[in-house]
């Protein structure tokens, strides 16, 4: 009896001793993920709320803080988000069924709309939203459906759906932004070819 006991003794204390590392284990990776930073992009501000991009979603969080809540659900989208100068609905593009459109919701959530009916999807870069006008009737996009070449331009859509894109008067931009006023553009021309390495310095 006493050498039983001995030989259960010797196989307890490793299983022991394992199931203790398992244990710690678990818990330093649970407290490395807790303190592990979230990449959130492309912050929109509203009034009271930010509109922000993680993971291929639009979320919201009000500006005071807070839990963050989830707009949408397909992990599709690529640009975006921007709210409309009143802060009722947010403008995004996203990748659907290999092309990239522009589209519209309202700032609390709900079914998106489709502003843009363009399935070219020419190198990804057609349709991406770029914001508002300054009277929130219309969303800025940039887009190369109707390029020559390899450049973007600046449309205007309407956001309730109704009409066609319209071009704006400049030979080429990938980015801009209205004047509140509505009398100044201000713009950027060409795309900022990989922009994320490019004079790195570690």
């Amino acid at each position: 009896m006493n050498i039983r006991f001995r030989l259960a003794g010797r196989v307890l204390r490793p299983v022991a001793m394992f199931v203790c590392a398992a244990v710690a284990v678990l818990m330093l990776s649970s407290a490395a993920r807790a303190e592990t930073p979230l990449l959130l992009r492309n912050p929109s501000l509203s009034k009271t709320n930010i509109a922000f991009l993680y993971a291929n979603d639009v979320w919201t969080v009000s500006r005071n803080g807070g839990v963050a809540r989830r707009l949408t659900s397909q992990d599709d989208v690529v640009a975006g988000p921007f709210y409309s100068p009143d802060g009722t609905e947010i403008a995004y593009s996203a990748n659907r069924h290999g092309a990239v459109n522009v589209y519209i919701m309202s700032a609390n959530g709900g079914v998106p709309r489709r502003l843009t009916w363009d399935n070219s999807g020419r190198m990804q870069r057609s349709n991406l939203a770029v914001g508002w006008t300054p009277d929130g009737k219309d969303v800025l996009f940039s887009s190369m459906r109707y390029s020559y070449s390899d450049f973007d331009q600046l449309y205007e859509t309407a956001a309730d759906g109704t009409g066609t894109p319209v071009v704006l008067p400049l030979p080429s931009a990938v980015d801009g932004s209205i004047s509140p006023d509505g009398k100044t553009l201000a713009y950027v021309p060409w795309l900022k070819w990989e922009q994320a390495w490019k004079h790195y310095r570690g």
